[in-house]
């Protein structure tokens, strides 16, 4: 029952999605940043644990890093995820936040930033190369990832022209969803392109025009 409600759900968030143009997506962090100001860029820490990851928790938990709060909850897919901290000792790869486990195979992660903000990327990846729907509450995306495991390469970035601090990710089909390098940050404004300098100058002209003609008419 969760797995189709998820499924609808994440299907009615991205048909929401599809009819605005309000976001943009990024396949790269060059290109990402580059549309981006402020950005604040946040990485996940090695874990405590002497033998490579750190457990926060089956089916509800959370762990906060950089101000980015990292959680999972049993009410919305499987109480039976559990929350990690995997860090190179275990992984040969710098530290991950790991959602794995779990009878339904699909993985669910919230991210909470410590502020509203109108950007956001990450890095991703999977074990069995699902895709992947990313919701910040009002559009959604979906992705593919490379199946790399705990070598989170993978990169999503989104702008957006209304403020968020929430960030859902769901990988379907999977039973281990990996994130790190969590950024955000503030839209670039956009900046007309010459064409559309060249009609606003053009329609300024012309209402400039126009207001002349009412005045020479009025003093007529």
């Amino acid at each position: 029952m969760k797995f189709t409600a998820a499924v609808a759900g994440f299907s009615l968030a991205l048909g929401f999605a599809s009819a605005s143009m309000a976001q943009t997506f990024y396949t790269d962090y060059a290109t990402w940043s580059a549309a981006t100001t402020g950005v604040v860029n946040t990485t996940i820490p090695d874990p405590v644990d002497p033998i490579g990851f750190d457990s926060f928790g089956t089916g509800d938990g959370s762990v906060t890093y950089g101000g980015v709060t990292y959680s999972i909850s049993s009410a919305s897919i499987d109480p039976d995820s559990i929350l990690f901290n995997v860090g190179p000792v275990f992984s040969q790869q710098p530290a991950v936040v790991s959602v794995q486990g779990g009878s339904t195979s699909i993985q669910q992660l919230s991210i909470t930033l410590p502020t509203f903000v109108t950007a956001f990327a990450m890095n991703f990846d999977t074990f069995n190369g699902s895709f992947l729907g990313i919701f910040n509450g009002h559009g959604a995306d979906t992705v593919s990832s490379t199946a790399n495991g705990y070598d989170a390469s993978d990169f999503f970035g989104m702008v957006d022209s209304v403020g968020f601090n929430t960030v859902t990710v769901t990988a379907f089909n999977e039973g281990v969803l990996n994130v790190n390098n969590i950024s955000y940050g503030s839209a670039q404004a956009n900046v007309p392109e010459p064409a559309a300098w060249a009609l606003m100058l053009l329609g300024f002209g012309g209402l400039g025009a126009m207001l002349r003609r009412r005045n020479a008419l009025a003093a007529a």
